[in-house]
């Protein structure tokens, strides 16, 4: 698999987060595997790459139409 995945050139399968670094739980930053595992949290992430595609930017989803699928969320909540 090492011709699909395995590091970032392009071609190659992809799947990445960028982290924000600069929230308090972020801060210091001792030992980034552990910072990673018990300090930083879902909000912390910023921008999502899935297969070179953008899904997300600074925290705004690009492929779903966030106002509407609560929207429609919230409609089908008040059904049941």
């Amino acid at each position: 698999m090492e011709k699909e995945i395995g590091s970032l050139e392009v071609g190659k399968k992809a799947d990445i987060i960028l982290l924000g670094l600069d929230a308090p739980n972020a801060v210091p930053m001792y030992d980034v595997y552990a910072q990673l595992v018990y300090a930083l949290k879902g909000s912390d992430v910023e921008t999502v790459i899935i297969s070179g595609r953008v899904v997300m930017r600074d925290k705004k989803l690009l492929t779903v139409d966030e106002p509407a699928l609560i929207t429609k969320s919230q409609g089908d909540q008040e059904q049941n």
